[in-house]
């Protein structure tokens, strides 16, 4: 009798470990589940970060022959436009739009404006959640200028399945009849977001400075 005790209660701690054990290990998966994240590819280039600008350079727009332009500004225009990648971003057409309604309908220049063309570039994926990088080009026909604005966008749009949750801004060009204004990102791996912001004219460029998000943080957020 004294045996079959002592047995009975080595089974009854030997349980009682295993279930302590199960319980911490749902713990820990359930943790890392919560702090899944997305694994970020690098995209733009890393000159937006790395590259210095002063806060207004001069430019000749018109190529007039009477213009001199300093070398120093030269290459300062240089380094900005050899920022740009918006032409070099390649994807899959998107023809049926449906599915990207609500993002579009919360974006403040594309709801406004008449699609001409809708790219996927690429997706990320963690649980049932998903980020798509869009590319867009639109134009927006309004009384006050003379001509439609030309706008060309690429956003990271967060989705949990099918329902749109936010977007934020990699690239963008607004082309008004005189002038344009240029947003220029770069992700890391790190899916830190280095974006400078720029405003051109018929005379200069001028730099109006730069900014930084982690989208860990920006996507996570409710």
């Amino acid at each position: 009798m004294k045996y079959l005790l002592i047995t009975l209660l080595i089974a009854f701690i030997s349980c009682k470990k295993e279930n302590t054990s199960n319980d911490k290990n749902e713990l820990i998966i359930e943790k890392q589940t919560k702090n899944e994240s997305f694994h970020y590819k690098e995209f733009g280039k890393s000159l937006v970060e790395s590259t210095n600008f002063p806060k207004e350079w001069e430019i000749n727009t018109y190529q007039d022959i009477a213009k001199r332009i300093k070398k120093e500004d030269l290459d300062f225009q240089k380094k900005f436009n050899a920022l740009d990648y918006f032409d070099e971003k390649s994807g899959k057409k998107i023809s049926d739009k449906s599915f990207f309604n609500n993002y579009i309908e919360n974006d403040s220049l594309l709801k406004l404006s008449k699609i001409e063309s809708l790219s996927l570039l690429d997706s990320l994926i963690s649980n049932q959640k998903k980020i798509f990088y869009i590319k867009t080009s639109s134009v927006i026909n309004s009384l006050d200028y003379e001509m439609p604005l030309v706008i060309n966008k690429i956003d990271l749009a967060l989705f949990n399945e099918k329902t749109f949750i936010k977007s934020i801004n990699l690239y963008m060009e607004v082309d008004y009849p005189y002038s344009s204004k240029q947003n220029i990102g770069y992700l890391n791996n790190n899916g830190i977001l280095f974006y400078k912001k720029f405003r051109v004219d018929e005379d200069k460029t001028y730099y109006l400075g730069i900014s930084k998000t982690n989208l860990n943080e920006y996507f996570t957020k409710k």
